[in-house]
């Protein structure tokens, strides 16, 4: 049935996916304002609330928004400043919050989010090397820590989508603990990985071995798919 479900190769979208459009529709009429500013920090700095303030009013309340954040480990590790940082404060305080910064708990961050206002090589690269660092970090906590946080970005626009998604892939290949979850450019593509468990059974002087083979996978979600 066309225009049922959250399906997004529905011919008619559902009343849902026109919630999220008109978000989507709404940042980039900020967007395409903001780019007036002649000052370019204040031009990135308002860019960025736009996207930290949409996700504050969509999150579920238990998920904090915060901006300018700097995450410490258990070693007394610093990672590099972060646009913004989603944190589940439920167990773990902040470290540290004034107006413009705050510290975080490694344990308290469900994932640190990155704001491009073009995304191109410099800016993936500046993701990576972030996601690097982010993911080195070390947690000596065995209650609620199951996994690094997720590093996820986006960006208003990218002048060729191929070639970015070309370098996403690459690096993905070559440094996996460094990639990105999740890279957003608002109307245009959605860059992300899957992990894919490969079984394969083999005989072996009459045992059967099976064996598994995890392959980190790139994928990209483009508008023209819809």
């Amino acid at each position: 049935m066309s225009g049922t479900g959250l399906n997004p190769l529905d011919s008619s979208p559902s009343k849902t996916q026109k919630w999220f459009r008109n978000y989507a529709e709404n940042l980039m009429t900020s967007y395409k304002s903001i780019a007036l500013i002649e000052h370019r920090v204040t031009k990135g700095e308002s860019r960025e609330y736009q996207i930290l303030d949409t996700l504050e009013k969509i999150l579920p309340t238990r998920i904090s928004v915060m901006h300018n954040a700097v995450i410490m480990d258990s070693q007394d590790t610093q990672s590099p400043k972060f646009d913004g940082v989603l944190l589940d404060r439920s167990l773990w305080p902040l470290l540290f919050q004034d107006s413009n910064t705050v510290v975080a708990m490694l344990e308290s961050v469900l994932a640190a989010v990155e704001v491009k206002s073009s995304l191109g090589t410099s800016e993936l690269k500046d993701i990576f090397s972030k996601a690097e660092k982010l993911r080195g970090m070390k947690s000596n906590s065995t209650v609620a820590f199951i996994s690094p946080p997720l590093v996820t970005a986006f960006a208003y626009e990218c002048p060729n989508i191929k070639l970015a998604f070309f370098d996403f892939v690459v690096h993905s290949q070559k440094c996996p603990d460094s990639i990105s979850s999740l890279i957003c450019i608002l109307n245009q593509a959605l860059f992300g990985l899957a992990r894919l468990c490969i079984i394969s059974a083999f005989c072996i002087k009459s045992r059967i071995v099976v064996s598994k083979v995890y392959r980190v996978v790139a994928s990209v979600f483009s508008k023209n798919d819809q």
